[in-house]
């Protein structure tokens, strides 16, 4: 058994941090977290990506949204 770092950001989170920062018209941040995201399964999400897009859409960053 190896040790494993825990991880404080949850999926949960990302889908509610994403529209916060996205109300506080900061979508270059957005885009920031979002590539950031860890990258184990439990993050390739349907709500945390759509949360992702929703948020880069409506900042119209419509490249950045289909990047993601």
């Amino acid at each position: 058994m190896g040790l494993q770092e825990p991880s404080l950001v949850m999926p949960r989170a990302c889908s509610v941090l994403f529209p916060v920062v996205h109300r506080a018209g900061m979508g270059d941040k957005l885009m920031v977290l979002f590539q950031n995201l860890p990258k184990g399964k439990r993050f390739r999400d349907v709500c945390v990506y759509n949360s992702a897009i929703s948020g880069l859409a409506s900042c119209r960053r419509y490249d950045d949204a289909w990047k993601v």
